[in-house]
């Protein structure tokens, strides 16, 4: 077989490298294992049989930096409501409710991604009932095994032994995995130096961060709904005396400052912590999960502080629980029609290149550049209009 017949050709109305501006009428030519070659215009391409057209545009294939993938049998048991604390109760009693549709859920839920679309996942994990769907995936998962001791000390330990032999069986099946802390509200200090000696400077992790009113109020004072929260678990939080008034920078402290750091959610952050949390961490990225917050405390973070402070911004879908797809486009048509001045172009590049700078994967996916195999995805009925791009009945569908 000829080089030249190895080649592929796709078009769109627009491009978006992502790396680089949008190409109108642009063209893409790589190879059959999807390795990009070029990324140019149609002018300059003599045989217009060979190209296959999509009306709309084509991008790179998405990231979602937060999921919660092993969640999937739970699509639509909880219902929406205005409190995280409500909704981690409902999990608590719902998780294990029907064992027989745990694995169905999760591959159901991980094809759905790649048909729509996302080419690597940072997923959370608290058992290992992904890890086999994992394993077989055409997606790229990193794996965030996820601790917490309630802040308990004397449920550290086994915690430590709980959590350790999920991280081993990952280790085992050779999935790339970090060990990580679930919140500020759930990890004691014991648990976060544990945690923090499993990794390596390289690692990925994540943190559940500032997404209800709740943790503030604990850091605060030992207020807040938290308290009764962990009564109902026998634990009075006697032990618990906060170091700081700020639930992210008592995180931070215990964390590695080289590592790539994510926080999930941040939902309540504000300028001040978030220069904070800049001036203790070295690699830090945010990612927003929009619908979540929305389904859960009916709120979303005020994106414009963190524009303001040119944080590097991911987007995740969280899970099923939480959320009624797993579609980042979703995710990005809720964050446009809540703040329309962000240019599309900008979150894109959230939903995919950052995302994949964050993962250690960006020299093979987050953008359409040549050498790498980043996916590629159209993304139809989206039209410029005289206030930008137009994606309020965007849908996304994989092409490669």
């Amino acid at each position: 077989m000829s080089k030249q017949s190895e080649l592929e050709y796709y078009s769109a109305d627009w491009i978006y490298p992502v790396e680089t501006p949008p190409i109108k009428d642009g063209l893409i030519t790589l190879r059959t294992d999807g390795t990009i070659v070029s990324i140019s215009d149609t002018a300059s391409f003599s045989d217009k049989s060979k190209i296959q057209y999509f009306e709309g545009a084509i991008c790179p294939g998405f990231i979602n930096s937060h999921c919660h993938l092993e969640l999937s049998h739970m699509a639509g048991k909880i219902p929406p409501g205005d409190n995280l604390i409500s909704f981690i109760r409902q999990v608590v009693q719902n998780r294990d409710h029907d064992p027989q549709a745990i694995l169905p859920a999760i591959r159901a839920a991980d094809q759905y991604m790649f048909d729509h679309g996302i080419q690597a996942v940072g997923d959370i994990s608290n058992t290992t009932d992904s890890f086999q769907t994992k394993k077989e995936s055409k997606i790229y998962y990193q794996t965030f095994v996820e601790y917490f001791d309630l802040l308990y000390p004397k449920m550290t330990s086994d915690e430590i032994r709980k959590y350790n032999a999920v991280r081993d069986k990952a280790l085992q099946l050779e999935l790339p995995v970090s060990a990580v802390p679930h919140a500020p509200y759930s990890i004691t200090p014991e648990l976060f130096d544990a945690i923090t000696r499993l990794n390596t400077d390289s690692d990925p992790v994540s943190l559940h961060n500032q997404e209800t009113l709740d943790e503030l109020l604990l850091f605060k004072g030992k207020q807040g709904g938290f308290i009764p929260f962990y009564k109902d678990f026998g634990i009075n939080l006697e032990e618990f005396k906060p170091e700081t008034d700020s639930s992210l920078l008592y995180a931070l402290h215990h964390m590695n400052k080289y590592a790539p750091t994510l926080l999930v959610h941040n939902t309540f952050t504000t300028s001040a912590d978030i220069l904070n949390a800049n001036q203790l961490q070295d690699n830090l990225y945010w990612c927003t999960c929009p619908n979540a917050n929305l389904y859960i405390e009916n709120r979303l973070p005020d994106y414009s502080i963190f524009r303001a402070q040119n944080c590097r911004m991911t987007i995740g879908t969280d899970s099923l629980s939480s959320n009624y797809q797993l579609d980042i486009v979703e995710e990005i048509k809720t964050i446009k029609a809540h703040f329309p001045e962000i240019p599309f172009e900008e979150l894109l590049s959230w939903a995919t290149l950052n995302g994949a700078r964050f993962l250690r994967v960006d020299g093979e996916l987050g953008s359409l550049t040549p050498g790498k195999k980043p996916g590629l995805v159209h993304i139809k009925d989206i039209k410029s209009s005289e206030t930008g791009i137009d994606i309020s009945n965007a849908q996304a569908s994989r092409i490669k």
